[in-house]
This record gives C-alpha cells, structure tokens and sequence, in this order.
C-alpha cells in the first residue's frame, strides 16, 4: 500500500499536471 501511494502521488501528480497544462 505504501509503495503504490508513493508511485501514486509522485507519478500522478506529474500526469496529471502535464497533461492538464
């Protein structure tokens, strides 16, 4: 659970910020 949330939030907020800008 705590790797998939470390992954989550460093890959995903990256994602989502690019392809939202």
């Amino acid at each position: 659970m705590q790797r998939g949330r470390s992954l989550n939030t460093v890959v995903y907020k990256p994602i989502v910020r690019g392809s939202g800008a």
